[in-house]
Order: structure tokens, then sequence, then C-alpha cells
């Protein structure tokens, strides 16, 4: 990935993360509390902003990805773009801390207030927005070539505007048809509701479920036609932008996805805003994830969609993107994905942000959405599953003595550690029942050790052995690789100094053919290793 790529990304990045701040802190609805004046209809659209711009940027995204070079975006690296960085974040911090103390109103304070100092207080955060965004734009691009890039990029910005408003606009009409899809909404909801919690309040005759300590009714807004609207907009778009790259009919098979899957994605939307009122904040729950989550949800399955649908053979009459030259000694020489790192590092960044989602949300003991993990994982896997397919080839005989090694040592290391508690019982890990049990236990077996030694040993080792990993065969990594890598392993496990000698020996494994599949076996077997004799003695901290 290019240096200027990195840092286009850090830019739009910046934006998203501003957004999302306010968004998930801020709950529009405390805006109606403020007396009527000026600001009353300058202050109406504030709810619908962040869903507005979810649709609008999706739609961009489809828009441009369409058609490849129409938006070549003219981003600047300076070598003091730091200064603007700083002076952008202390703009945001202000517009930040006004807005706390302007979503602070009630009825009670703004009526001893005057109309000109709620008015003051108004203007002020509208000029600190405007000076956000700004100060935002100044970071990426000189001002005076926005009115340029404005002229040129017109027609494709009103393009992606116009869909995005049309898809936000259908999805918020469609909850006028709430009615059929009412009852099943909650029936699928209920259902998963009761895999994740023990004590789950189902009520049937007022459509209402959660646990005791927060519950949600079925409200119109909740059945899940919005989500199947703004899906349909996407969709059939896209079903026009690629229709040289679509097999057709078989891509009409997309709208059937992008009913299904929305649908089935927002009842898991009520599961996780139960989740965040029960465990998290209420008010979060009850103000801006409940608002926002659902647009950018369904904002991403609709493009995800489409993600899957070029990928696959079935659907798509062209293959993905790839460029000639260099290869990895996994991979087929006349194949390469356009972008290296992803297959690698992809699947990894969906697994640890998903575990961090899942522990958020957990008590110390229950973790509700154990399950988030492997199918984060699974899912991630699945879409460089072309690229994948190429580290599948037979192991070597040493690949499964050198797993029962590392087990040998992981099991000396803890006793060592921690003679005084062999036979501790799970904290947590347990708490979801042997179903949970058996789910953790097949993808530590399965699923991690395929995304941690892609990472790991497949990219990381390489990167730092050189800079054009993809070329470097893995007989030739340097002791900076395999060690950096180890390393980074090993922090990342509960025993450091375990998992650091671990990686050393997955990567010597993997060094001495050269197949990633080696060095994979040998961490499979080792948590397999560990999983049963955790299980055997009920020596829980040996696994966990």
């Amino acid at each position: 990935m290019k240096a200027g790529d990195l840092r286009l990304g850090a830019w739009l990045a910046l934006l998203v993360l501003e957004g999302l701040a306010l968004a998930v802190t801020f709950d529009s609805a405390a805006l109606a509390s403020l007396p009527h004046g000026w600001w009353t209809i300058a202050l109406a659209p504030a709810g619908s902003i962040m869903p507005l711009a979810a649709a609008i940027g999706a739609a961009l995204i489809l828009v441009s990805w369409a058609r490849p070079g129409s938006f070549n975006f003219p981003f600047r690296a300076r070598s003091r773009a730091w200064l603007d960085v700083l002076v952008q974040v202390a703009v945001f911090a202000a517009l930040f801390a006004v807005t706390a103390k302007l979503f602070a109103l009630d009825d009670r304070r703004t009526g001893a207030l005057s109309p000109e100092r709620v008015g003051g207080l108004v203007a002020g955060w509208l000029a600190l927005a405007a000076a956000t965004a700004v100060t935002w734009l100044r970071i990426g691009m000189p001002l005076r070539t926005l009115g340029a890039v404005l002229r040129r990029r017109a027609s494709l910005l009103l393009l992606a505007g116009a869909l995005g408003a049309a898809a936000y606009a259908v999805g918020h009409l469609a909850q006028g048809l709430w009615l059929p899809l009412r009852r099943a909404t909650f029936d699928v909801a209920s259902l998963l509701l009761r895999g994740v919690v023990d004590d789950p309040i189902i009520d049937p005759d007022h459509l209402v479920i959660g646990t005791p300590r927060f519950t949600v009714e079925i409200a119109p807004e909740c059945s899940g036609y919005e989500g199947v609207g703004l899906s349909w907009v996407f969709l059939g778009t896209a079903l026009w932008l690629f229709r040289d790259r679509l097999r057709f009919p078989r891509a009409f098979l997309l709208l059937g996805v992008g009913t299904i899957v929305p649908w089935f994605a927002n009842a898991g939307r009520l599961v996780a805003l139960v989740l965040v009122g029960s465990y998290v904040s209420e008010d979060a729950a009850a103000g801006a994830f409940h608002s926002y989550a659902g647009a950018i949800l369904f904002c991403a399955i609709a493009l995800a969609i489409v993600a899957l649908a070029l990928r696959s053979p079935w659907l798509s009459v062209e293959p993905a993107a790839r460029e000639p030259a260099g290869h990895a000694p996994d991979e087929n020489p006349h194949e390469r994905f356009t972008n290296p790192v992803a297959p690698y590092l992809v699947p990894f960044i969906a697994l640890v942000a998903a575990g961090m989602l899942s522990r958020a949300l957990s008590s110390t003991t229950h973790e509700p959405l154990a399950l988030l993990r492997p199918l984060a994982g699974a899912l991630a896997l699945a879409v460089y599953a072309r690229f994948h397919r190429r580290i599948a080839v037979w192991p070597s005989w040493f690949a499964v003595p050198a797993g029962l090694f590392v087990a040998g040592i992981w099991v000396v290391m803890e006793a060592i550690a921690n003679p005084a508690a062999p036979t501790r019982a799970p904290t947590g890990l347990l708490g979801s029942g042997a179903a949970w049990m058996a789910i953790r236990g097949v993808a530590a077996t399965s699923l991690v050790p395929v995304i941690e030694e892609l990472a790991f040993r497949g990219f990381l080792a390489r990167r730092l052995s050189s800079r054009d990993f993809e070329r470097l065969s893995p007989r030739r990594m340097t002791l900076l690789g395999i060690v950096g890598a180890a390393l980074a392993f090993g922090l990342l496990h509960r025993r450091p100094v375990a998992g650091t000698l671990a990686g050393l020996c997955y990567a010597v494994v993997y060094r001495h053919r050269g197949k990633l599949a080696d060095a994979i076996v040998a961490h499979a077997t080792t948590n397999a290793v560990l999983l049963v004799v955790a299980w055997a003695l009920q020596w829980w901290d040996l696994w966990m």
C-alpha cells in the first residue's frame, strides 16, 4: 500500500471518527427541549444528518467503484501537515464541548435563558461545525482548489447525492409498511435474544424484548422495511452500474439477498440494542445507537453484497482485479490481488475488531456476543477465498510434531508461572453453556490458526524482512522478521513469553519448506492439545 493511500485513508478516517464521536455521544432528540426561535428550522434536520450522510457516502463509494478513475481526489501531502491536523483537532474539540453544552440544555434551564442566549449558543455551534469542516478539508487540499474539484466532479457528486438521498428516502418511507413484518421481526429477535442472555424478557402481547435492565418495543422503525428499502435502491443501482460485469438473469438474485440479509440483520441490531442498553449504557442505546446504527449497518450490508457478487465466479463475468509481476511462493504467479496486504491482514483485523466489540458488551461472567468473533473471521476469510485456496496444500510430516512440541512448552511454562491454581474453574468461559464452549473450541483449532498465521508469518515476518514481501521466499526471512513477528504474536497472549516462543517455532516450521500450511497445522495442533488438556484437567487458565 502506497504512503499516499495511507495518508488519504487516515484523512478520511479522521472525518468518520469525528462524525461517529458526535453521533454516538449525543442524541438529536435533546434539541426538542430548546425554545422556539430562528434555530428551530436550522436544527430540524439534525437527526437525519448521520443516516443521510451514511447513505450518500455509500452511494459515492458505489458510483466511483463502478467507474474506476472517475474520482481521483487531489489529496496533498505537506511536510507540515501535522500543524493542520492539530488545528483541526482543536477546532473539533471546541465543537464537541459546545455540543455537549447545547445538548445538555433541558426545559427548566432553557426556560431561564433568554432567546438571545440560546441563539448565540446555537450560532456558535453552527460556526464551529463549519470551521471543523473547513479545517478538515484544508488538511487534504488547498481550499482554493476546492471549487475546481467540485466543478470537475459535479456530475459524480450529484449522482451520488441523488442516489444516497433516494436510498434514505425510500428506507424512511418504507417504515409505513411495517405491519406485516412486525410480528416476524419480533419472533426472530426473541429467538436470537434467548441465545445470548440468561434472563430474557419476551412479551408477545406488546412485542417487547429485553432484559430486566433494558427493554425494546418493536416499533414501526424497527420492523426491518427501512433496511430492505435502502438496500433495494443500492442494489438496483449496482445492477445498472455493473451491468457489464454481472451475469444476468442470475444477478437479479441480489435483490432477494438484499431483502433477506438486511431483515435478519435488523433483528440482530435489535438484540445488539438490548445488549448495549443492558451492559453498556441505557442512554446510548435509547439515543444515538438506536438512531444511527441501522443506517450505517444497512449501507455496509448493501456494499458488502455488491463486493461479494463481483468476486463470485457464478455472478460475475470478470475476475477480481489483479496486477501482474511478483508473487508469493504460495501463490499462482499469474494471479495477484491489487492490494497484496488485504488477504493477509483483513481477516485478522476483523477477528480483533469483533473481539473488542464482544468484550465491550460482556460482563465478568457472560459474553453474549462470543459467536461474533468466529463469524467475523470466517466472513473475512470467505471474501478472499480465491487467494487463500493457494495456501491449501498437504502439510509436511513435521507440522504435527512441531505443534505438539509447542504445546508441551506452553504447559510447562504455565505450570511454572501458576503452580498453585492448576484446577481453577473457568470464569466467564462457560457462562453461556457448553454450546459456546464447543464453538470456541472449533474456532480455536480451525479459524484462529489460519487467520493468525496469515497475519504474523505470512505477512509480518516477511514484511519485516523485505519491503517487497510478496516476492520474498519464506526461506529467506531474516532474523529481524522472524523475531519481530514472534514478539508481536506473543504480546497478543496472556503469556507473552510462551506466545513468543510459539511464534518462533511456527516461523521455523514455515521457513523449512516455504509453505504456510505447515505453520497453520502446527498452530492448530498446539491449540487442540491445550484445549484437550484444559478440559481433561479442568485447568482452564491453560487455554483461556
